[in-house]
This record gives structure tokens, C-alpha cells and sequence, in this order.
């Protein structure tokens, strides 16, 4: 993909173009933002502009400041290289790379951090090498803020002083992950969510069978990330938002108890999901992520009722089920719904840290049971 293909991300593009311009680039960058919102493809597209033969002007559109920017040509031989991932010269690093290690022994490692030996083998020894046939070496790091201590110390000298023509750009959501030291060697370039109405007719031209009701809601839960709308669309959230609506409008002291063991349930017929996409999280952590899932739509839909109940009807994620939020906000007051919301936080917080699932899960949906009918939550803390 092209940079000028990059919408609504105008920072990072001025911030890039006035450094090339200026010969000024970076060694090491830190793209940070949501994920889904174009991080790793600008990673990309610049990789493609710098190893490109001839680079071209593109007209940037949908900027209000700048209207052309620089790009590959993507017709000449490195540009087509870059966009059939065969580029020998740009390497991405991923949690997965621990299976071509050489150790054999390594190559057995479950994947779930960025650890030493995929950064000293993946980057810091090959950092050293020349180009292969471009004019420089690119390294991209998917998920750096889940790159280990030791990782992160052993990459250190390399952002520092990079050998020879080498630029090394990390991909993070969360900057507190990462080490002061790292984050000081580094540019920080941020990512800003993208337009709710771009993620809808993005996602509504990917999908033209897609409701509109449904495609409105995806790009509303997304948040501005693209990447979670289409997830959450593939994995129809829509369907599995809609049952949790009606459980918590049903929710009372008499049906907490089935309710909790539906989400159980739930978040176990979700797991094949989370595991597919990513297969090295055990069962136990497939369950827990899609038991957060439930989590954050339930607090989604408390917000809502809080928005309603001061009169904001634009900030509806649930726009759809506006009945069904006038029923439940006639029961709660805003202080029982931030109770609620607040309730599903600190749940969130406690799974977080492999706090015991079902116990977690019976505690909030008793919690929120009294809460949605104007009653003080016993164990809200």
C-alpha cells in the first residue's frame, strides 16, 4: 500500500516527509497508537519509499494541510518486492519468529512474549550485515510492547548506533511496556484512532452484504481501530452483543446466577477464535480473553445508559437499542451506572492478573445485578 493511501494519520506524514526532505530520519521509531489504525502499513510504505529507484508525488487526500507527499513508485523492481513481502532487505519481527530459530531447542518455545533470542538472533546479528540489495535495512517489530526486559536491554546498543544504513521501527499500543532507555532512543511518532465513519464506509465497501445497522455499530465498538472492526465483524460481535442486552436487562438477584454460567459458556465457545488467531495461548487464556470481551460490551452498555440518562444521545454506541436503554436507565441513576462501569473495570483489572475466572465473574454479575435495579453493589470496591 502507498503512503498517500494512509488516511486521516497526518501527523505521522508531515512529521516523515519533513525528515526526509531534510535528510533528518530517524534510525529508530516508535509508531504508537491503537492497533488497527494503519501503524504497521506506514511502516511499510515508508520502507517501500526508501528503497525505491525513483519516488514519485502523491496527492495526500483527505489532509486539510498538506497535499503532496512522497512515495514509492511501485513499479520499479524493489517497490514490487516490498509489495510481494520478498524485499530481502525489510525483515519483520514477530513473537512467532522463535520457530526458525536455529536452536532446535528454542524452535519447542511457546510464543507469547518477544523474547532475547528472537531479538539478538532476528535483529541485533543481522543489523550488522550489509543490505542485500537495497540502499538500507529495515527492521519493523509487530507488538514491541511485548518485547521482555532482557529483550529490550539486549537491542538497546543497536538503537543507539545502528550499523550502517539500518532504520529499526517498533509498533506499540501501550508505551508504559516499554523500558525508559528504550523509549529514549527512539522517536515516538503517534497514531490517532481513525474517523468512526471511515472505519463504517471502509468496513460497508469491504462487506457490501453488511447491514448497515451492523456496520454502524462495528465502527462505533471499534474505537477507531479498522483492524478491530474487522475482527469484530468476522467474529460476529453484533449477534453476541445483542444476547448480553438481553441478559442484562433480564438481570436481577434471581437470574444472576444462570447468567454468569451463560458467560462461562460464552467465553468457552468464543476460545476457538482467540486460539485460532493466535495458537499459542492456552485454553485457560482463550476463555479469559473472551470473558473480557463480554466485559467491555457490558460496559459499553452501561455507558450508554449513562449517556442517556444526561441526555447525550450522539455518544450511543447502542444507538439501535435505544428502548431498551430508556427501560434500564428508568432503574439506575448515574451514580449506579458508573458503579457498573466501574464494577467491570476493576473485574477487567482482576482478570488481567489471572484472577480466579469463575469466582470474578459470579462476584460482577451479582454486583451488577444490583446496581440495574437500584441497589448498592455489595463487594464493589
Amino acid at each position: 500500500m502507498p503512503l498517500a493511501d494512509i488516511h486521516h494519520q497526518n501527523h505521522a506524514h508531515r512529521q516523515v516527509q519533513r525528515a526526509i526532505s531534510q535528510g533528518r530520519l530517524a534510525h529508530a521509531y516508535i509508531f504508537h497508537g491503537p492497533d488497527g489504525v494503519g501503524k504497521e502499513m506506514f511502516a511499510r510504505a515508508l520502507a517501500q519509499l526508501l528503497l525505491c529507484d525513483k519516488a514519485v508525488e502523491a496527492t495526500l487526500e483527505l489532509s486539510t494541510d498538506m497535499k503532496t507527499i512522497q512515495q514509492g513508485c511501485g513499479k520499479c523492481q524493489e517497490c514490487v518486492a516490498v509489495t510481494n513481502n520478498t524485499h530481502p532487505d525489510i525483515h519483520s519481527i514477530y513473537r512467532q519468529l522463535i520457530r526458525e530459530h536455529p536452536d532446535s531447542a528454542l524452535r519447542k518455545r511457546k510464543a507469547l512474549e518477544l523474547g532475547v533470542d528472537v531479538i539478538r538472533h532476528f535483529i541485533v546479528d543481522k543489523a550488522s550485515f550489509t543490505p542485500l540489495r537495497g540502499k538500507i535495512k529495515i527492521f519493523i517489530i509487530r507488538e514491541a510492547d511485548r518485547i521482555t526486559v532482557a529483550a529490550q536491554n539486549a537491542l538497546l546498543k543497536t538503537l543507539e548506533e545502528p550499523p550502517g544504513a539500518t532504520l529499526i521501527i517498533l509498533l506499540a499500543t501501550d508505551l508504559s511496556r516499554l523500558l525508559p532507555t528504550t523509549l529514549s532512543r527512539c522517536q515516538v511518532l503517534p497514531f490517532n484512532p481513525l474517523p468512526d465513519e471511515f472505519v463504517r464506509q471502509t468496513l460497508s465497501e469491504s462487506q457490501p452484504d453488511l447491514l448497515p445497522e451492523r456496520a454502524n455499530w462495528y465502527a462505533r465498538i471499534a474505537g477507531g481501530s479498522m483492524g478491530i472492526a474487522t475482527i469484530a465483524c468476522a467474529d460476529n460481535h453484533y449477534d453476541i452483543n445483542m444476547k448480553l442486552i438481553e441478559q442484562l436487562v433480564s438481570l436481577n438477584a434471581q437470574t444472576s446466577s444462570g447468567i454468569s454460567r451463560a458467560w462461562i459458556e460464552e467465553s468457552k465457545s468464543m476460545s476457538s477464535l482467540f486460539r485460532q488467531r493466535d495458537p499459542d495461548i492456552s485454553d485457560s487464556e482463550a476463555t479469559r480473553r473472551g470473558l473480557l470481551l463480554l466485559i467491555k460490551l457490558s460496559a459499553t452498555w452501561y455507558s450508554d445508559i449513562l449517556h442517556l440518562l444526561a441526555n447525550d444521545e450522539a455518544g450511543l454506541i447502542n444507538a439501535h437499542q435505544k428502548k431498551l436503554l430508556q427501560k434500564a436507565s428508568q432503574r439506575m441513576s448515574c451514580d449506579y451506572a458508573i458503579g457498573a462501569i466501574r464494577r467491570c473495570s476493576l473485574t477487567e483489572y482482576h482478570l488481567q492478573r489471572n484472577a480466579n475466572t469463575q469466582l470474578s465473574i459470579e462476584t460482577l454479575v451479582n454486583d451488577l445485578a444490583r446496581l440495574s435495579t437500584g441497589k448498592q453493589a455489595i463487594s464493589a470496591a
